[in-house]
């Protein structure tokens, strides 16, 4: 008898919104975090560093690290964006691929 759990085509729109929520509240939100974790960086900085260099240094760190997280953002938004599109395309497929008579 045949099995639908080793189908490799097809969609359903909710398992599309998990998905892209699981990417969202857990690898971008991990990502995100890691990336503007720069307290480590600046102690070593304070602890080993003197001079306007270094705080020029820990404010472009910052700044540069806001940037990358925000990066991820607009990634993530096209991702959606594009994934939301095969979806649509997929749903478009499916409403002509058997006629009703």
């Amino acid at each position: 008898m045949a099995d639908f759990s080793s189908m490799e085509y097809g969609y359903n729109s909710d398992n599309v919104d998990t998905y892209l929520a699981a990417i969202k509240d857990t690898a971008l939100q991990n990502a995100k975090s890691a990336i503007l974790a720069t307290n480590g960086i600046k102690t070593v900085c304070d602890d080993n560093w003197e001079g306007k260099a270094k705080e020029n240094f820990k404010s472009n760190l910052d700044k540069d690290a806001q940037h990358i997280a925000d990066q991820l953002d607009s990634l993530f938004n096209i991702l959606n964006d594009e994934i939301n599109s095969v979806q649509a395309a997929m749903a478009n497929k499916d409403e002509s691929l058997i006629s009703a008579d």
